[in-house]
């Protein structure tokens, strides 16, 4: 942990950063960015508040997340998880997204996401009401799309295709969506 202000308390483990405060799991291959944060190192939990940025660098493609909050928990050497709150912001090569809340595991490399999730891939839009995105070779794999579930895409041309269901399961292959498998009330509007 690095800042321009540090208080640190080696009986509990505590420190407390003030102004440019990094926080550095070279383990877990994460960087936690902001102005004011947290952290333990017996426990190895701790948060970042002001313009708090997390970055993964454990892929090819960093992951960056911005929010109000993030809380971050390592204390599981093989695992760490990331809470974002409010005013949520994560993208890397292959998507963009905005939410209220976050939450990413990079045991096995999925971030759902909640509170108006939307995601924005290649010329597609997502949205629905929580969101799952499961990884495989460091890219994204597989999207769930819960509850008032919709796919915006746009082609070539000045058409819009559209789907819509209460659950949608979309599969991507090299960043590109290739397939989408809706569940309940589908509805779906393609031009050829």
């Amino acid at each position: 942990l690095s800042a321009d202000t540090l208080y640190y308390n080696q009986k509990t483990g505590d420190a407390e950063g003030f102004k440019n405060v990094a926080l550095r799991d070279s383990a877990q291959c994460v960087l936690l960015n902001g102005n004011y944060g947290i952290f333990n190192e017996k426990t190895n939990k701790g948060f970042i508040v002001d313009k708090a940025t997390v970055i993964d660098f454990s892929n090819i493609d960093s992951t960056f997340i911005t929010s109000d909050t993030i809380f971050y928990d390592s204390s599981d050497k093989n695992n760490s998880h990331i809470k974002a709150y409010y005013n949520v912001q994560s993208w890397n090569i292959d998507f963009q997204s905005l939410c209220d809340s976050l939450y990413y595991n990079s045991n096995d490399s999925t971030i759902q996401m909640f509170g108006t999730p939307i995601i924005w891939n290649e010329n597609n839009q997502i949205t629905g009401e929580t969101i799952k995105m499961y990884t495989k070779n460091e890219t994204i794999d597989k999207v769930d799309i819960i509850g008032s579930a919709f796919i915006y895409s746009k082609d070539d041309t000045l058409a819009i295709n559209q789907v819509s269901g209460k659950l949608i399961t979309a599969y991507l292959n090299n960043g590109k969506l290739t397939k989408a498998d809706v569940s309940g009330n589908a509805l779906s509007v393609y031009f050829v």
